[in-house]
């Protein structure tokens, strides 16, 4: 019996093992990236322009494994699907044609392709588009736009459709066979007039084929249009007269602070216009607005329509900037508030809103003359009249929620949905299309159907007939689902795709045997998918009848958009209403549940707990909030602290809070007052250009001279540790030359720096104030003196973690802003020692340090109550703003108050001035007693 035992516990043992190791194989297989041949393969395809899940319709996913390089290796073959998806759509929706080049290439021979047009051969204009380097293909601009943004973005998808509309043949190459493209197709055209379209690199390959038919681009092309092509170092090796003859044709649409189309000057091959970026494209990506994953727009895209999102990306890069348009500052901000105050508004509002689609491209449908006449089209067509009939149906309901309202800008956007108008187009529509709902379902054959039945019947004897001959094919269908159901004794459902045509699927694990009539059997989960011969048939006569039908309908809908084109004005005031209101109710629920509150404006900028709005919703811990203080009297913040202290966060989140409070929208604060300003110009991080040859300090010397070029009164200036590039005293001159330049404007500025000499600009300007963000590191905690930082922490950090610090050497950070200089001088140290593998180094280092802190120590001495004195300084003109403004804003007379306040500043200020041994970190301490609440009138005599 013992020995059987043991046996079977082996036999155990060796199927547990067994079982461990496939388990373990099962998981690697699901951390090793797969890769597959389509986009459904990997569960995505391309929905109204954009990648989105199979399942869910959520956008891509990028981390998806927990090993980086296997998401990154996916993220490249997903790519290479999306290449492929571009090919099929570039043949099936711009009907153009893949054609192999070179033309006589051998088998053994290397092979590409390019998209040609088929009237490529007969037709008088001819589009030429060309892509830039990288991984993009041709129908690309960008693949990384087409993933995140969808297809009107990244893809030339939109580009060539329009140019077909035009009448212009096309031709899309890749930029290593552009001049045997043109050789044997664009020469060989009947095209007389020829416009280039071209990206970044692609303006090379116009250099090289210009150079190539010199002549022949002359004659023929009439217009070449760049985006972003550094042309001036391209054009180096080209000769004189071909440069001359492309600067008469050639336009460079380059990013710039310009509005759209203005003329920036020319270049020796190419006029210079603006492409229309209308804020610093270096500082909105800088500071976070441009659109991303964690960005302004990411956290402010709550709008439920297509038009809301642009509204509200357009007003990030173009917010409200004049003084009378604090009116209209004031307009969205009531509205917010009411939206706010009222959730069932709110909450009416944006299931409404979910109902409108994109109106702007139903218009581009409606209002074309000279319409494409395929099936295609039709389709879109058809579509596209539905979802008008469909929006106009629920305006009124939206109306009637836009009356419940108690502020003037939801009111005035309520107005314009009472024009007659309305009710003429859709009473046009309503006499001719279905208004009854024909199918429920959502999928690819109920889009079918709802097309087939779009117009009501009676209309065309021959269309009537066409969808009673449906109506057999369908029943059919449904014979054969029956049949097969009973058959098999399982559930049977049928449905229709467009790669399979109409097929069966057995819902459930089906282990019988398959009738002789399947030509075709696919497994999807636990579903199995058949189609019969029979099945077949009936696809290609149901396709058949479904596109005859689609051209019938289109050409009644033609005649239908003639009528109700003379009314169609009234549209492009709904779109402008549809945005707006969609922007601020996307604004009233962002505000009301991250707790935001609504600015005031005014001559100055008073920020009490600032939150940096990004952090504040993506980060891993609730941000530290800090006290934002600029007016005309103290312009210039100079901000000084150790690495990782928090000073770059900083300057972003000042820049994005004024960005929020001039579109309307509340702030994350708990008290909030801002100066209009017309311009923010930021310097947060540089890197060197290789394509104009560059250096970094090159490159960043260039930005700050176009701020100080562009920069107004109005503007606000963010400049992250500028000169840091260059050598210590090269970089300090600059700097302080930059900083006195800046002291001398009224623009408000906000410097950080690590150069604490660039501090004493303070004690020569007045309008300078010095801040610093404290840290804590082992030094200080390892001395036999507790600094006041440390006590100040000490309720942050237990006794117990401090000491586990001190054996860790760790840099404690408190990011929190405070008055005056940073004395920290040994911070990069510090950060350096927390490295195992430069502990011999940090120890020189830090004798090094030493050494030259004690020669500036003997100098230093003697200015050590310089900063007290602007301390002192710096506490009077703030107390003094705050008080006016205050008093400016009442009609409340305070007599009584003044002189009991003004007693009490003396006496403090008496006290305060009297202890002449005070340090600067004590100012600190009594910054926050001077500063009482102020509720009276100070004057400059009293002070």
């Amino acid at each position: 019996m013992g020995a059987c035992s043991s046996e079977l516990n082996d036999n155990k043992e060796t199927t547990d093992n067994t079982k461990r190791q496939r388990t373990q194989k099962t998981k690697n297989a699901q951390e090793t990236h797969i890769e597959y041949d389509s986009l459904e393969g990997y569960g995505y395809h391309f929905k109204n322009g954009k990648l989105v899940s199979i399942a869910s319709d959520e956008p891509f996913k990028f981390n998806v494994y927990t090993d980086a390089e296997e998401n990154q290796k996916r993220y490249e073959s997903v790519g290479r699907s999306v290449d492929n998806a571009i090919f099929d759509l570039l043949e099936s929706t711009c009907q153009l044609q893949r054609v192999s080049v070179p033309i006589d290439a051998k088998r053994d021979e290397q092979k590409s392709f390019i998209f040609v047009s088929n009237d490529l051969s007969t037709a008088d204009y001819l589009m030429v588009i060309i892509h830039g380097t990288g991984v993009v293909r041709a129908g690309q601009w960008s693949r990384k736009l087409i993933i995140n943004e969808g297809l009107e973005t990244g893809s030339q998808i939109e580009y060539i459709r329009r140019a077909r509309t035009a009448g212009y043949a096309g031709s899309s190459t890749a930029e290593e066979h552009g001049c045997y493209v043109w050789d044997n197709f664009v020469r060989k055209s009947h095209a007389k007039h020829i416009c280039i379209m071209a990206h970044s690199y692609g303006g090379a390959v116009v250099l090289e084929m210009a150079s190539k038919f010199l002549k022949e681009f002359n004659e023929r092309v009439f217009a070449i249009a760049l985006t972003d092509s550094p042309m001036t170092v391209y054009g180096r090796r080209v000769n004189k007269k071909v440069l001359q003859m492309l600067k008469k044709k050639t336009i460079n649409w380059i990013t710039d602070t310009e509005k759209v189309d203005t003329d920036l000057g020319d270049s020796d091959c190419c006029q210079l216009r603006s492409a229309g970026i209308l804020v610093d494209f270096a500082s909105s990506n800088q500071c976070g607005l441009a659109p991303g994953f964690q960005s302004l727009y990411s956290i402010l895209q709550a709008t439920k329509t297509k038009m809301g999102g642009r509204t509200l990306r357009a007003n990030l890069m173009e917010p409200l900037i004049e003084i009378i348009d604090l009116n209209s500052i004031h307009y969205r901000q009531d509205a917010v508030e009411n939206l706010i105050d009222d959730e069932k508004l709110m909450f009416q509002i944006q299931t409404i809103l979910l109902h409108f689609t994109d109106i702007e491209r139903i218009i581009l449908a409606c209002i074309q003359e000279n319409p494409g006449r395929t099936v295609s089209a039709a389709e879109k067509r058809i579509t596209m009249i539905n979802q008008l009939r469909r929006i106009l149906d629920i305006l009124p309901t939206l109306q009637q929620a836009l009356e419940q309202s108690t502020c003037d800008l939801l009111k005035n956007l309520c107005s314009i949905f009472g024009d007659q108008r309305f009710q003429i187009i859709l009473d046009f529509l309503n006499s001719q299309l279905t208004t009854e709902q024909t199918v429920s379902s959502n999928g690819f054959l109920g889009a079918k159907i709802r097309r087939i039945f779009a117009m009501k019947n009676g209309f065309d004897e021959r269309l009537d007939s066409l969808r009673a001959d449906v109506i057999v094919v369908i029943d059919d269908v449904e014979s054969l689902e029956k049949e097969f159901s009973e058959r098999f004794n399982m559930p049977v459902r049928y449905n229709l795709t467009n790669a399979r045509g109409f097929s069966l699927e057995i819902i459930g694990e089906f282990k019988g045997v398959l009738p002789a009539n399947v030509i075709s059997v696919a497994k999807r989960q636990k579903s199995t998918f058949i189609t019969t011969l029979q099945l077949a048939h009936l696809s290609d006569r149901f396709e058949l009848l479904y596109n005859d039908i689609c051209l019938l309908t289109d050409q009644i809908i033609l005649i239908l958009l003639s009528k109700i084109r003379p009314h169609f004005g009234c549209m492009y005031k709904l779109v402008e209403a549809i945005s707006i209101i969609d922007m601020i109710q996307s604004f009233a629920e962002v505000s009301k549940a991250r707790d935001y509150v609504r600015p005031m404006f005014g001559i100055n900028t008073k920020i009490i707990k600032a939150r940096h709005p990004i952090i504040d919703l993506f980060g891993q811990q609730k941000p530290i909030a800090n006290d934002i203080e600029l007016c005309p009297e103290m312009n210039i913040n100079l901000i000084t602290g150790p690495n990782m202290s928090g000073k770059s966060t900083y300057l972003r989140q000042i820049a994005l809070l004024q960005v929020l409070a001039q579109i309307g929208c509340f702030v994350p604060a708990e008290q909030a007052r801002f100066r209009i300003v017309h311009e923010i110009f930021s310097k947060i991080r540089q890197h060197d250009n290789l394509f104009t040859g560059q250096s970094t300090f090159s490159s960043e010397i260039n930005h700050i001279a176009f701020i100080l070029n562009c920069m107004t009164s109005n503007s606000m200036i963010i400049l992250d540790e500028i000169c840091s590039s260059t050598s210590t005293n090269e970089g300090l001159a600059l700097a302080t030359s930059i900083t006195e330049t800046l002291c001398r404007s009224q623009a408000f500025v906000i410097i950080s720096t690590h150069f604490q000499q660039l501090t004493s600009v303070g004690y020569v300007y007045r309008n300078v104030a010095n801040y610093h963000f404290d840290v804590i590191y082992n030094e200080k905690l390892t001395s036999d003196v507790e600094s006041d930082s440390t006590n100040r922490l000490r309720r942050f950090h237990p006794q117990t973690v401090l000491d586990q610090l001190k054996e860790q050497n760790t840099i404690i950070y408190s990011y929190i802003l405070r008055p005056g200089i940073c004395k920290d001088l040994h911070y990069g140290i510090a950060l350096a020692s927390q490295i195992e593998d430069l502990q011999t180094v940090v120890e020189l280092a830090k004798c090094i340090a030493k050494y030259y802190i004690r020669k500036k120590e003997s100098i230093m001495n003697h200015m050590s109550t310089i900063p007290n004195l602007l301390m002192k300084r710096v506490i009077i003109m703030k107390g003094f703003c705050d008080l006016i403004y205050d008093v400016s804003n009442s009609t409340i007379q305070f007599i009584e108050q003044q002189r009991v306040y003004l007693e009490n500043f003396q006496k403090r200020m008496h006290q305060y001035w009297s202890t002449s041994s005070s340090t600067t970190s004590s100012s600190c301490d009594d910054y926050d007693d001077i500063l009482v609440e102020s509720t009276s009138v100070i004057t400059t005599e009293n002070c």
